[in-house]
This record gives C-alpha cells, structure tokens and sequence, in this order.
C-alpha cells in the first residue's frame, strides 16, 4: 500500500479484483432451477471480502505474482459465502437478515439454501483442484487444499458452529467462547494467510510470521464482532459473545491487546507490511478511540 493509497481505497479497488474472478467461477444463473441464482446471490450479496483481501495483501508482502492467489482466494471466499447460508438456516440460527438483505433460505426456501451451500462447498475445492492446470504447483495446491479442508471441517468452522449452537458449560466460560472464536473465526483466517503463503512461496521464517499475524488477525475479527454486536448478543445470547461474559471494558482490553499482537507479529517486515496493517487499522475502526 502506497502513502497515496488510503486504506478504503485499497480495500475498495482489491474488493472490485476479487469480485470480477467470483464471477468468473460462478456458474451462470439458470431459469428453470433456482440452485445457481441462489448461489450467485449467496456470494454476491455485498461484503467485505476480507479473507481474501488479506491473502491477497500476504502475496503483495511477499512479492507473489497475484494471479498465484487468485484461484485459493476465491475459494475460501465461496467457503466462507457457505458457512453464512448454513448458519442463517432455521434449524442454526434462524437469520432472515443478512448484510441487510433477506438470508438465502428466506429468499428462495430452506432446501434450496442447504444445496446452494453444498454446492459452494464443493464450487471452492473445484476451483483450487483446477488451479494445479495453471501455472500453480500440484504439490502448493495439495497443500493448500489440506490447510481450507482442516479450517472448515470438524475441528475448524463446522465443529465451532456445533459448538456455538450448545450452551456453554464449564467453569471458564470465557475461555470456551474463545475456543468457538477459534473454530469459527480464527481458523479460516489462518487458512487463508497460509495459504497465499504457501501460494507465495514463502520460507518457514516467512510463515511463522505470518501464522502468528493470522492468528491474532483472526480474534480480531471476531472480538470486533462481539464489541459492536454486544447489544444485540446481551439480549438474545448473553453467554455466546465476550461482553456479555467479562464485560465491556475486559473485551476492549483483550481486543487491543490482541491488536498489539498482530501489528507485532509482521513488524520485522517494515513498509513492506503496510497493506497488513492498514487491514488491521480497518478492523480497529469504531472499537478503538
């Protein structure tokens, strides 16, 4: 990111690059089945796409030619797009709202969301197994296919929304809402970061760092979710979001000590991190004074 490239705009013209290859990927929209006009509009409802932004920005760090990331960064992107339409779903968390917009299952019925989900899921392996015909690696590929496949699974974002659908029991509650946070959130974010490393080729110092960033970029996200949903968590599920657990001023504490982490883990980089840090100052945006 360059002194003249504001933080928006950054965020603004990668948003417009990752948008124009969703498309592309997408299949087209159907008249006589509704599957692929759910699917287009469960991803192409507006968002941030900041996963992947952020591997996007891992790749400019590391000086990796950007068509490298493409392929990975979509994929997590309609990964991610599937874990939301799964969660708004009746028997989850029974959204009709999302991003302002009606959720999936309310636009076009319950079962067509669940296909449209699966079938994002399986949209996201296609494109990364296709990506090993370019001039991507087999081995990078596999890899990265290894990193999403763990980070959405059992153990990543599938098992954190079973988690998170439980009340939690235990005497640290606390503790085991950052566990959910670290399945449902944390783990993709991670997933995303190593791969457009891995992507980059980066080295093991490389990588280090950048697992350490992504970990803490991660809890980021989540704990800036909880800060500004908190009314809304504290009425509706008290014991699923910090705030309502350790109160307002500990979340803020732990938010920007988590912060401090992340600027931290990529400052060995100087300059070069700029585009990471201004992903981090995005995040801290109407949380910190």
């Amino acid at each position: 990111m360059t002194k003249t490239l504001t933080v928006k705009n950054y965020l603004e013209e990668r948003k417009e690059w990752v948008e124009e290859r969703l498309k592309k990927y997408l299949p087209p929209e159907t008249p006589d089945n509704p599957l692929t006009s759910a699917m287009r509009y469960a991803v192409l409802t507006p968002g941030k796409r900041i996963r992947p932004i952020v591997m996007i920005a891992t790749a400019e760090l590391l000086g990796a030619p950007l068509s490298r990331i493409y392929p990975a960064a979509c994929a997590v992107e309609f990964l991610h797009t599937y874990t939301l339409v799964h969660d708004d779903l009746p028997s989850m968390d029974d959204d009709a709202l999302r991003r302002g917009i009606p959720t999936v299952h309310k636009k076009f019925g319950e079962a067509t969301a669940i296909l449209a989900g699966d079938a994002l899921q399986a949209l996201a392996f296609e494109v990364l197994a296709k990506s090993a015909e370019s001039s991507i690696s087999p081995s990078s590929v596999l890899l990265v296919t290894t990193e999403i496949a763990e980070a959405v699974g059992w153990n990543g974002v599938v098992g954190g929304q079973q988690w998170d659908m439980l009340p939690p029991v235990g005497k640290d509650v606390a503790q085991i809402i950052r566990e959910i946070h670290a399945k449902k959130t944390m783990s993709l974010f991670r997933a995303a970061v190593r791969s457009a490393a891995i992507m980059s080729e980066a080295d093991t110092i490389h990588m280090a760092r950048l697992t350490r960033f992504s970990e803490h970029f991660g809890r980021i996200f989540q704990i800036r979710d909880d800060i500004l949903d908190q009314e809304t968590e504290a009425k509706e599920r008290p014991l699923h979001a910090l705030p309502g657990v350790v109160g307002a001023a500990a979340t803020l504490k732990e938010f920007e000590r988590e912060v401090g982490f992340c600027k931290e883990a990529i400052a060995a980089y100087g300059s070069a991190a700029d585009s990471l840090r201004g992903l981090i100052e995005f995040l801290t945006e109407g949380v910190t004074s």
